[in-house]
C-alpha cells in the first residue's frame, strides 16, 4: 500500500480579494489522484504562505479551502486517514501587530540562542496563524515557546509509521526580509540532531530554504536536518524542484521544493507537487502539477518510479552494515552479465511466495494460507521461523524485502 504525500505551498490567501485557488480543491486532487493506486493514508504539508497578511479573515478562507481538500482526496482516493501539518511563511505575519518591543528584542538577539519568552514575543505576529493551526489540527495545546519552532508529529499507515518534524523559519521574518538574516535557534538545531527515529519514514517541512538563514546557522541547521530525515520539503522561493543528495550509498535525502500555489500578480500561475512512496517496494516518485488554464497537467520529467531507501545517516544509532559488506549483500552470487551494466541483486530478485503455517500445526510445510504482505506480517508478529530449501533464500529475502520498512534483518 502507498502513502501519497500532497505538497502545497505559497498559497497567499487575500480577504475581499479574488482567489481562484479556493474553487480548485477538487482539480487539485483530481491531479494527485492519478498518480498510484491502493493508497492507505494521504499527508498533506503545507510549507506556509498560507495567508496573504496573516489576518483571522484570511484563514478562515483557508480552513474552508483545507476542508475541501480533505474531503475530495478522502473521495477521490477511497481513504478515511487524511492528514494535514502546517508550518508558517513570512506570509503568515501580521505585521500590523508588529510592537517596537519586537524590533528592540530581535535587533538586541545577535546570537543563535532565544528562550521561551523570546520567541513569544518575537513570534507573537504569527498569533492568528497559531489560533488557525490549533483549531484546524486540533492539536491538544496551543503553540507556546520552543514548540512554536519545532513540533514533531507522527502518523500510523498501516502496520507502519511516519514522523514529521516541523519547523518555524518565518519566526523572524520582517516585511522586506533579505537572505542570509533569519536563524533557528540552536536549542532547536540540537534538537533535531539528537532526534533518533525508528520510524519507516521521517519528513522535515519548513518554509525558507537554506540560504535565508545566517550562513553559520544555516550549515547546522543543514546538517541536522539531513541526518534526521528522508524527505524534506520547503517553499517560498515558488520554483518547484526536487532533487536527491546523497551523501554515501544508502545515505541520502529527498529534497522537494515547493512551487506558488496561487499567485496575486498572475492568477494564472499555480503548481504544487505530489509524491508517492511505497515504503514496502522501497520506491517513490515525486510529480510536479501545474494550472494549464482548464486543469492541473502533470509537467515531471519523469513519471517512473524510483527506488528509495530509508536514509541511513537517520538510523546512525541502530546497527549498519560497513560499505565491503553492503556491497557484498548486494552481489548476485552467480555469472550473470548485461551488456548495459553490472547487474546487482535488485536487478533480478523475486520475492519468493510465503505461507503462513502456525508451528504447533502437524501438517505439512507447504499447508497455510498465502502471506500477501510479508513486510506487514514480519512487522505484526515479530517472531517468526523459515522453513524451506538452501536454495528458498532465506538470508536475500531478509536482507531485501524487510531492510526497508525495517531497523535491520
Amino acid at each position: 500500500m502507498n502513502t501519497v504525500i500532497l505538497h502545497l505551498s505559497d498559497i497567499h490567501i487575500k480577504s475581499n480579494a479574488t482567489n481562484p485557488v479556493l474553487d480548485r480543491a477538487d482539480a487539485i486532487c483530481a491531479a494527485a489522484s492519478t498518480l498510484t493506486s491502493q493508497v492507505a493514508a494521504v499527508v498533506v504539508v503545507v510549507t506556509g504562505d498560507i495567508a496573504y497578511s496573516g489576518t483571522q479573515a484570511e484563514y478562515a478562507l483557508a480552513a474552508s479551502f483545507f476542508a475541501d481538500i480533505r474531503k475530495q482526496l478522502q473521495r477521490r482516493l477511497g481513504v478515511s486517514d487524511v492528514h494535514f501539518q502546517l508550518v508558517p511563511g513570512n506570509h503568515d505575519c501580521d505585521f500590523q501587530t508588529a510592537t517596537t518591543v519586537r524590533e528592540l528584542v530581535m535587533a538586541s538577539n545577535t546570537s543563535t540562542k532565544a528562550d521561551a519568552a523570546v520567541i513569544d514575543q518575537v513570534a507573537a505576529v504569527q498569533d492568528a496563524y497559531v489560533r488557525f493551526a490549533h483549531e484546524f489540527l486540533t492539536q491538544t495545546d496551543p503553540e507556546s515557546g520552543t514548540n512554536r519552532l519545532f513540533r514533531t508529529v507522527t502518523h500510523g499507515v498501516g502496520p507502519a509509521r511516519i514522523d514529521l518534524m516541523c519547523l518555524n523559519t518565518a519566526w523572524m521574518s520582517t516585511k522586506k526580509e533579505l537572505p542570509a538574516h533569519l536563524f533557528v535557534p540552536q536549542s532547536i538545531i540540537e534538537t533535531c540532531s539528537t532526534t533518533l527515529s525508528d520510524a519507516h519514514l521521517v519528513l522535515a517541512m519548513f518554509h525558507h530554504p537554506y540560504n535565508w538563514l545566517q550562513p553559520t546557522n544555516s550549515r547546522a541547521f543543514k546538517n541536522a536536518i539531513e541526518s534526521a530525515s528522508d524527505i524534506i520539503f520547503t517553499g517560498h522561493e515558488h520554483d518547484p524542484d526536487h532533487y536527491t543528495k546523497r551523501f554515501a550509498p544508502r545515505e541520502t535525502t529527498e529534497y522537494v521544493e515547493g512551487g506558488l500555489l496561487q499567485d496575486s500578480d498572475d492568477i494564472s500561475a499555480s503548481s504544487f507537487n505530489v509524491v508517492a512512496v511505497d515504503m514496502s517496494g522501497q520506491r517513490l516518485k515525486v510529480h510536479r502539477f501545474a494550472w494549464n488554464g482548464r486543469l492541473y497537467s502533470d509537467t515531471s520529467k519523469s513519471r517512473e518510479w524510483m527506488p528509495f531507501h530509508r536514509n541511513m545517516r537517520r538510523l546512525r544509532g541502530t546497527f549498519q552494515t560497513t560499505e565491503k559488506f553492503e556491497a557484498h549483500l548486494h552481489e548476485i552470487g552467480i555469472p550473470l552479465l548485461h551488456k548495459a551494466k553490472d547487474l546487482t541483486l535488485e536487478d533480478v530478485y523475486v520475492s519468493p511466495d510465503l505461507k503462513e503455517t502456525p508451528i504447533t500445526t502437524k501438517t505439512k510445510s507447504s499447508s497455510g494460507s498465502t502471506i500477501r504482505d510479508i513486510p506487514a506480517f514480519v512487522i505484526k508478529e515479530k517472531r517468526i521461523f523459515i522453513i524451506g530449501s538452501d536454495e528458498i533464500g532465506k538470508t536475500t529475502w531478509s536482507f531485501r524485502d524487510l531492510r526497508g520498512p525495517r531497523l535491520a534483518a
